[in-house]
């Protein structure tokens, strides 16, 4: 063998025994799973967003979910309850009746229970509540927690679910249907000139606007966007802020309607009105100069 060939041979050996012994050192490196780090939960506000999903229990037998998905209200003036409640293992929630609040008498808190410790992380929001007392359900539902979140700026939200007995479920829901209608529902017949029934109830109105709505889907569609729009431009003027905002006094239902109208006689439709607010300010403006604050 040539010393050529020696020397080619003898650096093989010595390139394979390198990349052996760097194989051997080299330690193996963990890492996070896309799951684990989802689910990592941080309290110091400094770190990226968290979820954690709570390990339901199983529903026990003969309760069924009543509402799925609930956020706790006033959850932002109870953070730090809320932080020492999450950062703690087994969590569970119950309810708890507060006869004595001033401002609903229908409240109920949600509270946040550990092994060691219970936390007062805020209410039932107060529409849920309402139905839970009213339809005199409060002692046979229980709350289930959903999960938890906190984002890196602070904000912080626990979800949960409303169970029941399964035998009693239209008990509550009959509760619902037999208040008087609602505020959007109301808004509805007068958008669409229908006659609001004294005494009409949420169930009544349901089933008027179901059959309304189908009919106009096969009918006529387009009115139906023009509700969809109007919609909008009602949670615009709704909003707390609108009124300061754009210097103007509280528009009432006849103004609102007495503006609209003449806009689309203009030929101005109600979509390009929601997507720019401010169409609709200059108009009542140019009605009624006395609406500017």
């Amino acid at each position: 063998m040539s010393i050529l060939n020696l020397l080619i041979a003898g650096a093989i050996v010595v390139g394979v025994m390198w990349l052996f012994s760097r194989n051997r050192a080299r330690k193996p490196t963990y890492k996070e799973s896309p799951q684990a780090s989802s689910t990592r939960e941080s309290w110091d506000g400094q770190s990226s967003t968290s979820t954690s999903r709570a390990k339901k229990p199983p529903i026990p037998r003969g309760l069924q979910i009543y509402e799925a998905r609930v956020s706790v209200a006033g959850l932002q003036y109870c953070k730090e309850a809320a932080r020492k409640y999450l950062s703690g293992g087994n969590r569970t929630l119950e309810f708890e009746r507060e006869p004595s609040n001033s401002g609903d008498a229908n409240a109920i808190k949600v509270i946040g229970v550990t092994p060691v410790n219970r936390y007062c992380l805020g209410y039932v929001p107060a529409e849920v509540s309402e139905q839970i007392v009213g339809s005199q359900m409060f002692d046979v539902v229980r709350p289930r927690l959903e999960h938890t979140y906190e984002s890196k700026d602070g904000f912080i939200d626990i979800i949960f679910q409303v169970l029941g007995p399964k035998e009693r479920k239209q008990q509550y829901l009959d509760f619902l249907k037999a208040k008087s209608a609602s505020y959007w529902q109301k808004k509805y017949y007068k958008f669409f000139g229908l006659s609001v029934p004294h005494g009409l109830t949420t169930g009544q109105a349901e089933q008027t606007i179901f059959e309304h709505r189908k009919k106009l889907e096969l009918e006529d569609p387009t009115k139906l966007q023009r509700w969809d729009a109007f919609e909008e431009i009602c949670n615009e003027i709704d909003d707390e802020n609108f009124c300061a905002e754009f210097e103007i006094k509280k528009i009432n239902h006849a103004m609102l309607m007495k503006a609209l109208d003449s806009l689309e006689s203009e030929g101005v439709p109600l979509r390009e009105i929601a997507s720019d607010i401010q169409i609709l300010v200059d108009k009542v403006f140019e009605l009624s100069p006395g609406m500017r604050r």
